[in-house]
C-alpha cells in the first residue's frame, strides 16, 4: 500500500491523467481490500469520488466493482448489491461481479436467518418464562382452594416447599415445551437458508462443491469415498473448469475451498501469502506434537526459525555433511541388511526397510547421533530408538485421525477426559520429548566443552541451531530446549518420513517399468563403471539427469505430503474468481495436480521420466506453482536439497548392487488407476512393499 501511495504522489506531480488514474485505481485496490476498516473507508470515499469524472464503460465497471467490495466489506451490503448491480448492467457475464453478488445475497440471507433465530430464541425464552411463572402459580392457587382458609395455613406451613416445588416443575415443563417450539422455528429457517443455498441452485456454478446436503455437508460423499478419498478429490477436481471446489463441512461449521489451479496456488502461496496462514483449525490438531516448529507456526516465529534455519540449509559444509553421512550409512547399515536378505532369499517389506534407514540416517545429520534402529544386535539402543518412532508414528496417525473428524469437539472431548486414543497421543507425546530433550542436555554439554577447548563445532543441525540461537533472548535453559525442540523435531519427523515414502513409490514404480530400470542401471554405469555402492560423491550424484528425472515423476504422482491446508484471514478472490471467505480453508491437493490432464496433458497418469528432460537428456525443472511437492513461495522447503541428495543416494546404491522385484509386481500401468495408499498425512503405501531381492 506504501507502494501504490508513492506513485500517486509521483503521478501527481505532472504525469498524464492517464497514469493518474491508474495510479489511484490500484491504491483504491489496495485500500478496499485492506483488513484496517479506515483504510476501507479511505478507498471507498477515493472511489465515490473519482467515479463521476469516468467515461469509459470499462473504467465505470471496474469502479463499481471495487466499491462493491468496500461497502460488502464494511458491512453495507445493501449499497453492495445496489452497486453489483449497476456493474452487471454494463457487463452481464463478468465472472468476479457474479461471485461477488452471490456472496453479497448469501450474507443478506445469512444475517436474516441469524436475526430471525436470535428473534425466536428471545421469544421462546421469554415465553417459557412466562409460561412457568403462569403455570406454577396457577398449579400452587388450585391445590389451596381445595381447602380450608385453616388447613391452607396449615399447608402453607407443612409442605410449602413441596407444593412450589410441583409447580415450578411442571410450569418448567410447559416453558420447556414453548422454548423447544420456538427453537423448531429457528430450525426450520436455517434449513431454508441452506436450501436456498448455491448447493441447491438450479443455475451452473463455475465451481460446483461435491453432492452436498443439510445440515451434513458433504459428509456422506466423504464417506462414500473415505478409502480412495485423493482420488475422490482428483475426480471433483478434474470436472471443474478452473480446476477449483466449494466445499461444506458438517453442520455448516466450515467452508472452504480445494484446488489444483496453480494461478491459485500462487496466489494462495506468495501473491497474498499473509491471508492465508496455517491457522488454528492445523495448528490445534499438531501444535503438542510439532509445538512451535516452522512447520506449525506463522508469522514472526515461523520467520526467525525461517531465516536461522535457512542460513543452515543453504550453507556448503552441511551439504556435504549430508552426503558424506548418507554414504557411510549406507555401506554400513542399509546394503548389509539387505545383502541378508538377498542371501536369505527373504522377502522383505521395502517401506518398513526405509523407513529404518531414513530414521537413522535423519538422526545423525539432525542430532549427530546414531539410533541404531536398523542394528539388531544393540538392543538397548535399539529400544530406546524403536519407542521414539513408534511413539511419533502414532501421535502422526492420531493427527490425521483429528483432521478426519467431522466435529473437532469429538477429539477435544476424549482429550478433556483423558480417553481413548487421546490417553495414547499424551503417552506417545512424553516419549517423543523425552527423547528430544534427553539428547538435547547431552549435545549442550558436548556444545560448552567445545567452547572451553576451542574444537570446532560439530556439523549436525542440532549443533548449529544451538549456535545461531544464541543471540536470541529466552527466559531460561527450559524455554531454550523447547525451542531447539519443536524445531529439530519437526525437521526429524519430515525427514523420516516423507524420504522414505518417496523411496517406496519410487521403487513400486521402477519395478512395475523394466524399460525405465534399464535406463538408470546405463546412466549408473555411464557415471560409475564399477557399480560399487557408497561411490557416488555429492558432486557426481548432480550428474545423474535420468534418475532425478525418474523421482521427480514419482513425486509428481505420488507427493509424500498430498493435500496442504491454509485459513483465510480476510475475504479475498482468487485468481480463478472463486471467492473465499473469512475463516475458509484453502486446500490444494499435489496429489490431484499430478493427475490434471491440463497440467500435464492425456498421458498425466503414466510414469513418464523423460517428460522432465530436454532434448539433451538434461532434467529441466517445472514451475513450481505446477508441482507444489516441496510448497511455493517463501515457505519453499529448505531441505529439498537434502532430500534430493538422500533419495539419490539410496537410490544408487540399491540399484547398484540389487534387482528390486515387488511381490505384487510392482507400479505397472494398469495398477496405476487405483494405487494402494493409506489416508494419513503421508502418502504412505498400503500394507507396505513386499520385494525380493537379487543380485546384479
Amino acid at each position: 500500500m506504501i507502494g501504490c501511495e508513492r506513485e500517486v504522489a509521483e503521478a501527481a506531480k505532472g504525469s498524464s491523467d492517464e497514469l493518474k488514474s491508474e495510479c489511484i485505481m490500484r491504491l483504491s485496490w489496495a485500500l478496499v481490500h485492506s483488513r484496517r476498516a479506515q483504510d476501507v473507508q479511505r478507498g471507498i470515499a477515493m472511489l465515490e469520488a473519482s467515479l463521476a469524472g469516468s467515461s469509459s464503460p470499462l473504467q465505470v465497471r471496474e469502479k463499481l466493482y471495487l466499491l462493491a467490495i468496500g461497502y460488502f466489506r464494511s458491512g453495507d451490503y445493501s449499497r453492495s448489491r445496489e452497486l453489483v448491480d449497476r456493474c452487471l448492467e454494463i457487463a452481464p457475464d463478468w465472472r468476479q461481479a457474479l461471485t461477488l453478488k452471490k456472496a453479497i445475497e448469501d450474507k443478506i440471507t445469512k444475517d436474516g436467518v441469524i436475526g430471525i433465530g436470535i428473534a425466536a430464541t428471545a421469544v421462546g425464552l421469554l415465553a417459557g418464562g412466562i409460561a412457568a411463572a403462569l403455570s406454577s402459580w396457577m398449579i400452587i392457587r388450585i391445590r389451596f382452594i381445595r381447602f380450608s382458609e385453616r388447613e391452607r395455613e396449615s399447608m402453607a406451613r407443612d409442605s410449602c416447599v413441596a407444593r412450589v416445588t410441583a409447580g415450578v416443575a411442571v410450569g418448567g415443563a410447559i416453558g420447556g415445551a414453548v422454548a423447544f417450539l420456538c427453537f423448531l422455528t429457528f430450525s426450520f429457517f436455517s434449513l431454508v437458508y441452506v436450501l436456498s443455498s448455491s448447493n441447491y441452485s438450479d443455475h451452473p456454478r463455475r465451481n460446483p462443491c461435491p453432492q452436498s446436503y443439510p445440515i451434513v455437508g458433504n459428509l456422506i460423499g466423504f464417506l462414500r469415498n473415505r478409502h480412495r478419498f485423493h482420488d475422490w478429490v482428483v475426480e471433483l477436481l478434474s470436472t471443474s473448469p478452473s480446476l477449483t471446489i466449494q466445499v461444506n463441512g458438517f453442520l455448516g461449521l466450515s467452508h472452504g475451498i480445494c484446488t489444483a489451479n496453480p494461478a491459485n496456488i500462487e496466489h494462495l502461496l506468495r501473491s497474498n501469502f499473509s491471508n492465508y496462514v496455517k491457522g488454528t483449525r492445523f495448528q490445534s490438531v499438531l501444535c503438542v506434537l510439532l509445538g512451535n516448529g516452522i512447520f506449525n507456526v506463522d508469522g514472526e516465529i515461523w520467520l526467525t526459525q525461517r531465516k536461522i534455519s535457512s542460513h543452515e540449509f543453504n550453507t556448503k559444509s552441511l551439504k556435504y555433511f549430508i552426503s558424506e553421512t548418507v554414504q557411510s550409512q549406507l555401506s554400513t547399515l542399509l546394503i548389509p541388511r539387505l545383502s541378508s536378505a538377498c542371501n536369505d532369499q527373504e522377502v522383505i517389506d521395502l517401506q518398513d526397510v526405509l523407513r529404518s534407514f531414513t530414521f537413522d540416517n535423519i538422526c545423525n545429520v539432525a542430532f549427530g547421533v546414531d539410533p541404531a534402529w536398523m542394528d539388531s544386535k544393540n538392543d538397548d539402543q535399539n529400544s530406546f530408538s524403536s519407542s521414539f518412532v513408534h511413539a511419533s508414528d502414532y501421535a502422526v496417525e492420531v493427527g490425521s485421525n483429528r483432521f478426519m473428524l467431522p466435529l473437532p469437539v469429538i477429539w477435544k472431548f476424549q482429550r478433556l477426559l483423558n480417553i481413548g486414543s487421546e490417553k495414547q497421543f499424551k503417552e506417545a507425546i512424553r516419549t517423543v520429548n523425552d527423547f528430544a530433550i534427553n539428547i538435547i542436555r547431552s549435545k549442550e554439554q558436548n556444545y560448552r566443552n567445545m567452547k572451553e577447548t576451542g574444537e570446532e563445532c560439530c556439523q549436525d543441525l542440532l549443533s548449529r541451531f544451538m549456535h545461531s540461537s544464541s543471540n536470541l533472548a529466552f527466559l531460561n535453559d527450559d524455554e531454550k530446549r523447547r525451542f531447539l525442540r519443536d524445531i529439530v523435531i519437526s525437521f526429524v519427523l519430515a525427514g523420516k518420513d516423507s524420504t522414505s515414502t518417496a523411496l517406496t513409490w519410487f521403487f513400486w514404480l521402477i519395478a512395475g517399468h523394466s524399460h525405465c530400470k534399464r535406463l538408470i542401471h546405463n546412466e549408473l554405469s555411464a557415471v560409475s563403471p564399477d557399480k560399487k555402492p557408497g561411490i557416488f560423491s555429492y558432486d557426481k550424484l548432480k550428474q545423474l539427469n535420468y534418475l532425478h528425472a525418474a523421482l521427480s515423476e514419482s513425486l509428481r504422482l505420488f507427493p509424500p505430503i498430498p493435500i496442504n491446508s491454509r485459513l483465510t484471514m480476510s475475504d479475498d478472490t482468487l485468481t480463478c474468481g472463486t471467492h473465499v471467505g473469512k475463516g475458509w480453508f484453502a486446500d490444494y491437493s499435489a496429489y490431484a495436480m499430478g493427475r490434471m490432464e491440463k497440467l500435464w496433458g492425456p498421458d498425466c497418469r503414466e510414469f513418464k521420466p523423460e517428460r522432465w528432460l530436454d532434448d539433451n537428456g538434461i532434467f529441466q525443472p517445472c514451475d513450481q506453482f505446477k508441482f507444489p511437492v516441496f510448497h511455493c513461495g517463501p515457505q519453499m522447503c529448505l531441505g529439498k536439497d537434502m532430500a534430493y541428495v538422500q533419495m539419490k543416494s539410496i537410490a544408487t546404491a540399491i540399484m547398484c548392487e540389487f534387482d528390486v522385484v515387488a511381490v505384487d509386481g510392482g507400479g505397472c500401468p494398469e495398477r496405476l488407476a487405483n494405487p494402494p495408499y493409506t489416508l494419513s498425512l503421508i502418502l504412505k503405501m498400503k500394507d507396505g512393499l513386499p520385494v525380493r531381492l537379487k543380485r546384479r
